[in-house]
């Protein structure tokens, strides 16, 4: 399972100090080795996510899509390993 986290999407207008219902966020895969990193490579700033999630200024959503790609093709892999063990039995 991954843990994910959101951050200020830098492609939404506004900024960290916007206050506003206009904020977005930008939520990554957190990897498993560092939590300070997501899967993308981007470096998580958690009083960033705190800020934005408890105060409830985020007006849209996304999912961070290169962090997703690396999980999607985790999972592929792990169903191809999975299905050559089961064909080899």
């Amino acid at each position: 399972m991954y843990e994910m986290r959101a951050e200020f999407d830098p492609d939404a207008t506004g900024g960290l100090e916007n206050t506003s219902s206009s904020l977005a966020l930008l939520w990554h895969v957190i990897s498993k080795e560092d939590s300070r990193m997501a899967l993308c490579g981007q470096q998580l700033v958690e009083t960033v996510h705190d800020r934005l999630v408890a105060a409830g200024h985020a007006a849209t959503e996304r999912c961070c899509s290169p962090c997703l790609a690396v999980v999607r093709a985790t999972m592929q892999a792990e169903d191809a390993r999975v299905g050559a063990d089961q064909a080899a039995v």
